[in-house]
């Protein structure tokens, strides 16, 4: 005949719940760390896009400050009985450098307020567009920069339209993408939460002479399209 033994262990509730308490704080920090990483992921964090405008503002107020010193320099060699032409055209050089800095931060500090602090209250909007010229003649190379505020939490989702308007054979003519792109391409998508950039090649027929580029985005799930027209000389970089 088979003895069951009976065997008596102290009952420590303490423990259980101690378990339990720390599966759950290990479970919570496993779900921050995901949401962290997501945004981590998204390519965009918008206390590092805060501390990059506050930089950006310095160093503008800067590189002004030494284009300004530098100007009043040339002012000064010009009126000078004896002038360094040398030294002068290395000062004019470096004020046009400067200038062309200048612009660039500009350009940058504009692309991070319209994502921190957007004056229009933060919607979806067409950034900018940058023209440059390709290897071949009439060949072109754009890039579209789109954004949105960190305002809005849910992704902007939707298509990307280009036209090219200009004139051929003395009349008003109108080519979209896929007429001008250089190669094949699908239909633009965009789908993103602070800012997407595209871009590709146009091929211009000849005989055709651009003079504005309009974007038009068509937003999914509602709402009207977004257009945005550039004069095609503005954009050239």
């Amino acid at each position: 005949m088979r003895k069951h033994r009976l065997v008596v262990r102290p009952h420590r509730p303490w423990k259980d719940a101690a378990l339990v308490a720390g599966v759950a704080v290990a479970m919570a920090g496993l779900l921050w760390a995901t949401f962290d990483y997501g945004r981590w992921r998204a390519g965009y964090d918008h206390v590092a896009a805060a501390r990059e405008q506050a930089r950006l503002v310095a160093e503008l107020r800067d590189t002004r400050s030494e284009n300004a010193a530098l100007t009043d320099r040339v002012a000064l060699l010009e009126r000078g009985s004896e002038i360094d032409e040398t030294a002068r055209a290395q000062v004019k050089g470096s004020i046009t450098e400067l200038q062309d800095e200048i612009l660039e931060l500009r350009e940058e500090l504009a692309f991070y307020r319209g994502i921190v602090a957007p004056d229009d209250g933060g919607g979806l909007r067409i950034q900018s567009l940058k023209l440059s010229r390709g290897a071949q003649d009439r060949l072109w190379h754009w890039r579209l920069v789109l954004i949105q505020s960190i305002k809005h939490e849910q992704r902007a989702l939707g298509s990307v339209d280009l036209a090219v308007h200009g004139v051929r054979a003395g009349a008003p003519a109108q080519l979209g993408l896929r007429e001008v792109a250089a190669t094949p391409s699908p239909v633009l998508q965009y789908s993103f939460r602070y800012f997407q950039d595209f871009e590709g090649d146009l091929m211009l027929p000849a005989g055709f002479t651009p003079g504005r580029i309009e974007i038009e985005l068509q937003p999914r799930g509602g709402g009207g399209p977004i257009k945005r027209s550039f004069d095609w000389a503005s954009v050239i970089g």
